[in-house]
């Protein structure tokens, strides 16, 4: 005989597995799956994308294309207002409406669309976006307001974050010297990406003031972790020639970079030559994957704003590429950005290989070649 409470319980519990005792969720509004569709096809992260995909055509079918797609993206953002002027997702399409307009030069319209937001949200984030791209625009109309607008965000808010983007976009509107101490400020602030970029400019505003990243200076020390979680540092590479790659997918050219700085290395490791590949966009696990696969064939470095930091904060690049080639005594060689040709003869022919082909033919118990012995070289030749 089943007890009365067993069967009692049996019921609740298979009552409650019922469907219509299940908390229904609420089904998603006609104005989100419209603005998902529009994030989807012409979004920021849409946009990206399309610029990766076209950029390597000819300028003038590029220009033609990217127009296209903007005119599209903001008659899509209109009918949405149109039809949803009260969503809760109309404030972003406002935002993403403005920077589109920006890119036609229709400022005054933008700014009153960034305006509404600002005054109407309740939405931090979505206002200091709001902010943030009204500054964008009074940078190119009227640069004080934009230095106003963005000592505003500076005092008004509450993240850091908000404060360090404020303080790093202030420096670019002021004289290197007045920009240092608003670069301290923004570094100082809880760790972040807009507090490490600080930190980056401030770096390059001093230590190349000093003069203490040019040719024939010792190279900086580092400590970073590769993308496999290993630990390399400076002295692993003490007697070998050794070539600091700074890259990006959103860079031009990165694939037939990428192909040049493998034959580099693969005809040259015998004799010394490592490379360290730099990653800027932050995307860990695929790079993760695709060294795996071989892809590169030298020790990459991939967290944007982890381990990269204190490469990045040694060597201060400029936007990727950007590259640094160390001799075996620890000097450097090459410091800069190199414009990529469209042959891998013309490479050879570039100050980063020939400067690459003299360090790998020194000795390794040699000492550093002069200035002047460098120039004899390259006029006369290296006998094999």
């Amino acid at each position: 005989m089943i007890p009365e409470r067993t069967i009692y319980l049996a019921l609740v519990i298979l009552v409650g597995m019922a469907p219509w005792c299940q908390p229904q969720t609420e089904p998603t509004s006609a104005s989100a799956r419209a603005f998902s569709r529009i994030q989807d096809q012409y979004g920021l992260e849409a946009e990206r994308r399309f610029v990766r995909a076209y950029r390597h055509i000819e300028n003038v079918a590029f220009h033609r294309l990217s127009i296209e797609f903007l005119q599209n993206r903001e008659k899509e953002l209109r009918k949405f207002l149109s039809g949803y002027p009260m969503a809760e997702e109309a404030h972003q399409a406002r935002i993403l409406l403005a920077q589109t307009l920006l890119y036609r030069n229709a400022g005054e319209e933008a700014e009153s669309l960034l305006k509404m937001v600002i005054l109407t949200t309740s939405d931090r984030d979505l206002e200091y976006k709001a902010r943030f791209t009204l500054a964008k625009y009074y940078r190119r109309a009227d640069p004080l307001k934009a230095e106003i607008c963005l000592e505003e965000i500076k005092s008004l808010s509450k993240v850091e974050e908000y404060k360090a983007r404020a303080c790093y976009e202030i420096s670019s509107l002021l004289k290197p010297k007045l920009a240092i101490s608003v670069l301290r400020e923004g570094g100082a602030l809880e760790d972040g990406e807009y507090a490490r970029r600080c930190r980056l400019k401030l770096a390059r505003l001093t230590l190349r003031d000093r003069q203490k990243l040019k040719k024939f200076k010792p190279a900086r020390p580092f400590r970073v972790k590769d993308v496999n979680g290993n630990v390399i540092t400076h002295k692993d590479f003490e007697g070998d020639v050794y070539l600091i790659y700074f890259w990006s997918t959103y860079s031009p050219n990165t694939e037939i970079t990428r192909s040049y700085l493998g034959a580099l290395h693969q005809n040259h490791k015998e004799k010394g030559l490592r490379i360290i590949g730099v990653n800027m966009d932050g995307n860990c696990e695929r790079l993760e994957k695709d060294v795996q696969k071989g892809i590169y064939p030298w020790t990459e470095v991939g967290d944007r704003w982890g381990p990269l930091t204190e490469l990045a904060l040694r060597y201060a690049p400029d936007p990727p590429p950007f590259f640094i080639l160390v001799c075996r005594r620890g000097k450097i060689r090459f410091y800069g950005d190199q414009k990529i040709p469209d042959s891998a003869t013309r490479f050879a022919q570039t100050p980063l290989w020939k400067e690459a082909e003299i360090v790998l033919r020194m000795p390794r118990d040699s000492t550093p070649l002069s200035r002047q012995d460098t120039r004899g070289i390259l006029e006369k030749g290296i006998p094999d």
